[in-house]
């Protein structure tokens, strides 16, 4: 492939740099105080960085929403929920004076919050995966536009062949 801008024919594909250049990489150890520790990543030659720099990123949106749900959402219905199972635990005739004890009017609440939780938990599931269909999309057609890229090593320009 011949470079546009300065007619050199010392040109690579992209996926042929990108293979050589880009290395997963992972490694384990252990801390002074005996812990174990596990790291993991990707190590890309600046070369290889330019190359890759518009590839799409994966959506954090799907794990920060499971998130927000269980801070949000699963700690106040689960309190709700453990507090009406108590009190309609508690419901009974008081030993004493035969008087109805504990309010049974709860049992609602306790169905209306585990509902709730299911519509919003059922949600999130639902955004999380149109994030992944979304992203898989744009990253098929990036690798598309990807495969046809080249890098020229006399001016360093890319370029579409």
């Amino acid at each position: 492939m011949i470079c546009p801008r300065c007619n050199s024919n010392n040109t690579l594909s992209a996926a042929a740099i990108c293979d050589q250049e880009i290395q997963n990489i992972s490694g384990s150890g252990s801390t002074s105080g005996g812990e174990s520790v596990y790291t993991r990543g990707t190590s890309k030659t600046q070369r290889a960085e330019a190359l890759t720099a518009d590839e799409p990123r994966r959506p954090l949106g799907g794990i920060l929403l499971v998130l927000l749900i269980a801070v949000f959402c699963m700690v106040p219905c689960g309190g709700i929920c453990l507090s009406s199972i108590i009190i309609v635990a508690a419901t009974g005739p008081d030993p004493v004076t035969g008087a109805q004890v504990g309010d049974v009017g709860q049992v609602p609440l306790l169905f209306w919050s585990l509902l709730a939780f299911i519509v919003i938990a059922g949600l999130g599931i639902i955004l999380s995966l149109r994030a992944g269909r979304r992203y898989r999309s744009r990253h098929q057609a990036w690798t598309l536009k990807f495969r046809s890229r080249y890098y020229c090593n006399n001016c360093t320009a890319i370029f579409q062949g």
